[in-house]
């Protein structure tokens, strides 16, 4: 019986499990599974997907070593994992970073079991290339503005007043005060005398 069924090369999925267990030898993996939704076009990799004669689901295994770390974090990165433990990478975690009904790509290799019989094997894409997602119409767009449109313009509003410069006000005139006659020098007091005398009667 083959033990290959789908060719190699990239293809679309959508993440339906996410387990952190252990290998028979004893050492811990990641092993996240995925339902293959078709194969993405080489000529055309954001384009329509091709179609595969099954959407079976398929598995991903990565064993966490001195040796693989790097990749096992590249993987993570790639995936859009935020979990501060590798245990919230398991779905039975309360912490769970969920990454279950994501989509993302995937790619398909195929090489020799121990009995010499071709398998697949299965990996993360680390470039996440697929099909675009539809674009907002000019419709839409008009529709969100016509619902959201006022939050816009405040924020607007309010950066618009964070960005204008600081008024300065400049500092009020000293007035004098002065002196009272018994404090006065004889050259002080002849001062204000001259000073009452211009005032008109």
């Amino acid at each position: 019986m083959a033990k290959t069924f789908y060719e190699p090369g990239r293809y679309w999925g959508t993440i339906t499990r996410q387990r952190l267990e252990e290998t028979k030898t004893g050492k811990a993996q990641l092993v996240l599974s995925f339902q293959v939704l078709g194969k993405i076009n080489p000529a055309d990799p954001q384009g329509e997907l091709l179609p595969v004669p099954a959407q079976y689901n398929r598995t991903v295994f990565r064993v966490i070593t001195d040796k693989t770390i790097g990749y096992v974090t590249d993987d993570l990165l790639t995936l859009g994992f935020t979990g501060a433990s590798f245990q919230d990478f398991d779905e039975g975690s309360p912490n769970c970073c969920d990454l279950r009904n994501h989509e993302h790509a995937f790619s398909c290799t195929h090489e020799n079991d121990q009995d010499g019989e071709p398998r697949e094997k299965w990996s993360i894409a680390r470039d996440g290339t697929g099909p675009n997602v539809k674009a907002l119409d000019e419709r839409a767009i008009r529709k969100l503005d016509a619902m959201f449109g006022k939050h816009l313009k405040e924020l607007a509003k309010h950066l618009k007043e964070l960005a204008k410069p600081a008024v300065t006000q400049a500092p009020p005139k000293a007035t004098q005060v002065n002196k009272p006659v018994g404090a006065m020098n004889p050259e002080e007091v002849n001062r204000e005398v001259q000073k009452t005398s211009d005032i008109p009667f």
